[in-house]
């Protein structure tokens, strides 16, 4: 849904204003950054390398006529060589919030529950690719968000109490490592500081905090019987 939304928004606005042929999408705080491999069959699409100098060379040097999406993780402001550009281009700075609302995604209204939910957006939006609007239903407070995020989170845990390193590196490669913990901690009551590792000797660290959290689980069902 989501790639399908940004890539009419483009298209209509290109087809709006022909005059314009350049979009400079400013995203400071990298929402939409997941999204970009999947964006690029759809859209030619130019993303900051470190040297604006160098985007700016690109633009200058294109084909006549030649439309192009400029991915900035930057604010306006620091897009100082691509000034002259600006008075040519449609700016594109919406958050993922603010899309989805606009597509009527029943997001909450309570500022409470977006300030929670709110840093799970871009992980939550390459979730939901292939899944369409039906993925966002029920998204209503922090502890559905991560239920949607990782639904194979029993299996993840048993898979991090036996193989800990292994099921550690899925949870980083998937970029759910945060969220991971933080649902453990929402299902099992687990401290924070249990599940923060200083990354120094990140296999080990881990390893002790599996059989850590193994014990507990005996104990506490020892206790039950």
């Amino acid at each position: 849904m989501l790639i399908e939304t940004i890539v009419d928004r483009f298209n209509a606005c290109f087809q709006q204003d022909p005059g314009h042929d350049t979009i400079l999408w400013f995203d400071p705080h990298r929402e939409w950054e997941r999204l970009l491999p999947h964006l690029e069959p759809h859209l030619l699409l130019l993303t900051f390398d470190g040297s604006l100098l160098h985007l700016r060379y690109q633009l200058a040097n294109r084909p006549p006529g030649q439309r192009l999406v400029v991915y900035l993780p930057l604010q306006q402001d620091e897009a100082v060589y691509l000034r002259p550009f600006f008075y040519t281009s449609r700016i594109f700075d919406s958050t993922l919030e603010a899309v989805l609302r606009d597509r009527g995604i029943a997001l909450p209204d309570a500022p409470g529950a977006m300030r929670v939910l709110r840093p799970l957006l871009p992980a939550l939006a390459a979730a939901s690719l292939g899944k369409g609007r039906a993925f966002w239903e029920g998204i209503v407070n922090l502890e559905t968000a991560l239920a949607h995020l990782i639904p194979d989170f029993d299996d993840l845990l048993l898979r991090l109490l036996a193989l800990p390193a292994q099921a550690l590196a899925e949870l980083e490669a998937r970029q759910v490592v945060g969220p991971f913990f933080d649902l453990l901690g929402s299902q099992f009551g687990v401290p924070v500081q249990e599940t923060r590792f200083s990354g120094k000797n990140l296999v080990s660290e881990v390893d002790a905090w599996a059989d850590r959290f193994t014990a507990m689980l005996c104990l506490v069902d020892v206790y039950l019987a």
